[in-house]
């Protein structure tokens, strides 16, 4: 029987995977999402330069961030645009890529699956992202120093989400992480403060060689800390900290479908 988004992430990779997380949020967890702060700065749109399928994207109708904070829209079951939760569950509903496909003996996906998405679909300008050179697996997008300079060029997939959203998975590394807030900023692709969160990450990353982070015996500390996740739970604005927040669920690429 065919599934919903919302049912199928709940009952094959939420569940499982003792993740917090949901697309479409139940009526009673409607205390514990933040509400999205829209940022007071505009989306500077070139529009003069805008392509047909740039403009049916940006302004057909103009995207509202405020429509995120609505019951009707927390409750709707958009695989691509309103998963709720925070940093650590959607690092944890990922890690399975980061790990090869199965996390703590519960398998979400294939290893051959996971090898898939690094197989490079396109590599180019982007039509809807305003004509950004964006590299695109399957599903993902692979690294692309050009357009994202705070992802390494290694095996990592990554996407993230309108006002600064963003995560990636590192099999290398066999580490995911994670970025959400409520507080937007105005970047379709990241923002200053994803900038400065990742380039830390990965510096810190850096001081191990790949091999020996992860495959000697003599670091069975760090092994054990970083297998599963590494999310960075960040709420840039006066909105206190709750058990759940809301992660960006005004943009289609926040959570993939």
């Amino acid at each position: 029987m065919t599934k919903s988004a919302g049912a199928g992430s709940r009952d094959e990779i939420a569940r499982p995977l003792g993740a917090d997380f949901q697309i479409g949020a139940l009526p009673g967890d409607a205390d514990r999402i933040a509400k999205i702060v829209p940022s007071t700065e505009p989306l500077a749109l070139p529009m003069d330069q805008l392509t047909e399928v740039m403009l049916k994207t940006f302004a057909g109708p103009p995207p509202d961030p405020n429509l995120a904070n609505t019951a009707a829209w927390r409750a709707a079951d958009v695989g691509a645009a309103n998963g709720h939760g925070n940093a650590r569950s959607l690092a944890r509903v990922l890690s399975p890529i980061s790990l090869g496909g199965t996390v703590n003996g519960v398998e979400v996906l294939r290893t051959e699956t996971v090898e898939k998405i690094f197989t490079v679909q396109s590599d180019g300008p982007d039509e809807v992202l305003l004509g950004h050179p964006v590299r695109w697996g399957l599903g993902f997008a692979l690294p692309q120093r050009e357009s994202f300079p705070y992802i390494p060029d290694e095996k990592i997939c990554f996407w993230g989400g309108w006002g600064g959203s963003w995560e990636t998975m590192n099999p290398d590394r066999r580490a995911t992480i994670a970025y959400v807030m409520n507080k937007m900023a105005p970047d379709v692709e990241g923002s200053p403060r994803t900038e400065r969160y990742f380039t830390s990450f990965y510096e810190a990353l850096a001081r191990w060689p790949v091999d020996d982070r992860w495959s000697s015996t003599s670091r069975p500390s760090a092994r054990r800390s970083c297998r599963g996740v590494a999310p960075i739970s960040v709420t840039p604005s006066a909105t206190p900290a709750r058990p759940m927040s809301e992660i960006n669920p005004a943009n289609p690429a926040t959570v993939p479908a």
